[in-house]
């Protein structure tokens, strides 16, 4: 019997559970025991309460593990009663989020906020099912630390929230010795603290490669094609010039495997929230980093993934999974004749990005995702109401292969960006999904006896029906809106902005 290249084989689920139907996560787990998958991330802040009997239900029958993964601040703050003032502020003293949401942050200056969040952790782990033998603590998303004198004073982000993860790894050890636990090195906490010392107590170390473009491996080292359109550098504040996101991260994931042997696994975002309902065609790119990450020690790899949109990762997915159990089929696979054109060209580009006359009917034969694929290049191309009423249609048209919420809350969000006025014809409820900062935070509020799909899908519907409305008012049918301007230096995407322009 051979032995899998890599121990730690996953999915993770990220916040997309309440976006999943009890059926689609069913499939999803049952298809992890035929790929050959034995580990779960499932989220619990966001949809855990709610389904958690079908997924160990489910994972149990797979032989799958779970990892509950949780906002150790959103959670463990809320738990423990703290008020915002325990909160991450801004430069004026002022909290970032009023109440404990997925981008709430503790202060790391205050013993109050740690006292506090220790006590909240201990409450969560007595909560546990017997079934969870393995939980993974993250900070809070995005990038709100504290920024009061005393946090400014600290050398970076990591940090700014090195306080909370010790008080996490002694809580753990404390109250459950035989829980196995981690945490997440995820930007911009991408370099070792100063005092690394109790990061040796975590069982594994989950590092993000969030920011890097899919498209090249991540040992490349210079490229301009770095800067295209959802490159997301400027998060990685530490980035020398000369050097991609990538290979920036590989860097920063050597170090730490060399710091802790044996611990490090990568969670790599392979859907990065659906995508925008376009598969990248990048297994070159990821099959090659398998490599890498093999050479230098990593446990193993968790993508990015959910059932809504799977279908046009399918094949990427089989190929990722083989290779984990058999590195060497990596060397192996034949990449699709547009995989070869998207990463092995001279300087790679996103498959929106090409020009407009390349022929994708010739490569893709999927109908809704060749339709998909035009329709997203308009609505990216000029944000015109229009096209954003269009883009938003189109995934509820097919709800099995896209994600319709995520795609109707960030068409809202454009929307309220480019074109205001929309705020003024949406009601309370609808100005309520509109100003959140993530979906997840809205839909986990949905009382337990309503349906969050069917609820926030008639809200975004809704809203839809308001942007068509806006685009007949004011007449934007297929134009482009002069005053939105969308910054790219990926050369093919502005010289046709500036020829449309």
């Amino acid at each position: 019997m051979s032995i899998p290249s890599f121990d730690i084989r996953g999915f993770n689920l990220c916040e997309t559970v309440l976006r999943h139907t009890p059926d689609q996560l069913r499939t999803f787990i049952r298809r992890m025991k035929h790929l050959g998958m034995n580990a779960l991330i499932a989220h619990y802040d966001y949809g855990w309460k709610r389904y958690s009997p079908i997924i160990l239900e489910e994972c149990r029958k797979a032989d799958v593990g779970i990892t509950l993964m949780v906002f150790g601040p959103r959670t463990f703050l809320k738990l423990a009663g703290a008020s915002s003032d325990l909160f991450a502020k801004n430069e004026n003293g002022i909290p970032f989020t009023p109440f404990p949401e997925c981008e709430t942050q503790p202060c790391a200056s205050s013993p109050e906020a740690v006292e506090a969040f220790g006590a909240g952790a201990e409450k969560w782990l007595d909560t546990l099912p017997p079934e969870i033998r393995r939980v993974h603590m993250r900070a809070g998303d995005g990038l709100l630390y504290c920024r009061c004198p005393k946090c400014a004073a600290l050398a970076n982000d990591m940090e700014r929230f090195a306080p909370f993860a010790a008080s996490f790894a002694k809580t753990v050890m404390r109250r459950k010795p035989d829980l196995e636990f981690e945490t997440d090195i995820y930007c911009p906490r991408l370099a070792p603290p100063a005092d690394s010392a109790y990061y040796h107590d975590f069982t594994y170390l989950m590092y993000d490669t969030f920011g890097r473009n899919q498209l090249l491996p991540l040992c490349s080292e210079n490229t301009p094609c770095e800067r295209d359109l959802f490159s997301i550098t400027h998060f990685l504040k530490e980035q020398p010039d000369g050097h991609t996101a990538g290979y920036h991260h590989y860097m920063h994931l050597s170090d730490w495997c060399r710091k802790f042997p044996g611990k490090m696994y990568v969670h790599e975002n392979q859907m990065v929230q659906g995508n925008r309902g376009l598969y990248p065609y990048n297994m070159p790119a990821m099959l090659a980093d398998l490599r890498t990450y093999h050479d230098i020690g990593c446990k193993g790899v968790c993508y990015e993934a959910y059932e809504p949109g799977y279908s046009f990762y399918a094949r990427g997915f089989e190929a990722l999974a083989r290779a984990l159990s058999d590195i060497g089929y990596a060397n192996e696979y034949e990449p699709s004749p547009l995989e070869k054109i998207t990463c092995e060209s001279e300087q790679p580009v996103q498959i929106w990005n090409y020009p407009d006359d390349f022929p994708f009917e010739k490569y893709i034969r999927e109908p809704a995702e060749l339709e998909m694929l035009y329709c997203f290049r308009r609505y990216i191309r000029r944000f015109s109401v229009f096209d954003s009423a269009e883009y938003m249609d189109l995934a509820f048209r097919h709800p099995d292969k896209f994600d319709p919420l995520w795609i109707g809350f960030t068409v809202l969000k454009s929307n309220m960006k480019y074109h205001p006025e929309l705020g003024t014809l949406l009601d309370e409820r609808e100005r309520d999904l509109a100003g959140r900062r993530k979906l997840w935070d809205f839909m986990e509020e949905i009382p337990d006896g309503c349906n969050p799909i069917a609820e926030t899908g008639a809200l975004l519907r809704g809203i839809g029906a308001k942007i068509r409305f806006l685009a007949q008012k004011k007449k934007f049918s297929g134009r482009i809106l002069q005053d939105v301007k969308h910054e790219s230096s990926n050369s093919i995407l502005s010289q046709k902005q500036q020829k449309m322009e």
